[in-house]
């Protein structure tokens, strides 16, 4: 595994000709909860024991408090050293992928390949359920930096269990500082959110320079600590980038599982 001071994020680097599974680099997590991160790869290709091209999608399950956090440029470099790399079979490869990746986290990550014509997999797009925010109401000129303090529960609205989303949600990386776009989700039982003021608080991400994984914890306890939920799960599903999303899901201790962590695991 390479070293933090050789991130290749925000580098030009060559693409490597052979298998390497020190390409792959890891951060520190600072800030670790209950959940998980998804990642999701739509360009995996190596070479089958006679030479012929193979190709597959797959899905990369992190437990949200393992020690290290991967770098996702690195991801991509490691995935595409197997290009030219003879494996004896999918599963021979699915277990070598879970192997190098448990490695670089330092936690036991659950790895699932299936060919690019499976519909019932984990890269499924996610259909997102409840009521969309984007048309709520609200001041958001004043919106520079997230703040929680826009958070709050509606009394006009009753204790309640309810889904939310929004299309909106954009922050930036934290390197190169350009835009990560995602559709979050959120899920929870408890005093009734109000919608307005979670969407400017959401919408205050906009400049905001974070991992994708920082983010949703961010988020996740914040609302648990201004709103008092009984029950909360929080996930984000960020646009790919060369052949690969990330999509953090943090919930309460305690929360049931629910409608988000059932579709993004389905076939995992």
């Amino acid at each position: 595994m390479c070293p933090q001071r050789a991130l290749p994020l925000g580098r030009v680097v060559p693409v490597p000709q052979r298998y390497d599974p020190d390409q792959l680099c890891a951060l520190p997590r600072t800030e670790r909860g209950t959940g998980f991160d998804l990642w999701r790869a739509w360009e995996i290709s190596w070479l089958a024991p006679d030479g012929r091209p193979q190709r597959s999608c797959g899905a990369f399950l992190i437990p949200a408090d393992s020690a290290r956090l991967l770098e996702s440029k690195s991801v991509k470099l490691y995935l595409n050293s197997l290009n030219q790399h003879r494996v004896a079979s999918r599963a021979a490869l699915a277990t070598r992928l879970r192997d190098d990746l448990s490695a670089a986290v330092g936690a036991p990550v659950r790895v699932a390949l299936a060919g690019l014509g499976t519909t019932r997999a984990p890269w499924a797009a996610l259909f997102p359920p409840g009521r969309c925010l984007d048309r709520e109401a609200g001041d958001f000129s004043s919106v520079r930096t997230p703040q929680p303090r826009w958070l709050a529960t509606a009394t006009r609205y009753p204790v309640r269990r309810e889904a939310l989303y929004s299309w909106l949600f954009r922050s930036l990386c934290p390197v190169t500082g350009q835009p990560d776009w995602a559709l979050i989700c959120l899920r929870y039982a408890g005093s009734a959110l109000d919608r307005a003021g979670l969407l400017t608080y959401l919408l205050s991400y906009r400049r905001h320079r974070a991992f994708h994984e920082g983010c949703v914890a961010r988020i996740c306890s914040d609302i648990a600590s201004h709103c008092y939920p009984e029950q909360l799960e929080v996930a984000a599903l960020f646009q790919r980038r060369g052949g690969i999303d990330i999509n953090p899901v943090r919930w309460l201790p305690g929360t049931a599982p629910g409608g988000l962590r059932r579709h993004l695991l389905t076939g995992l």
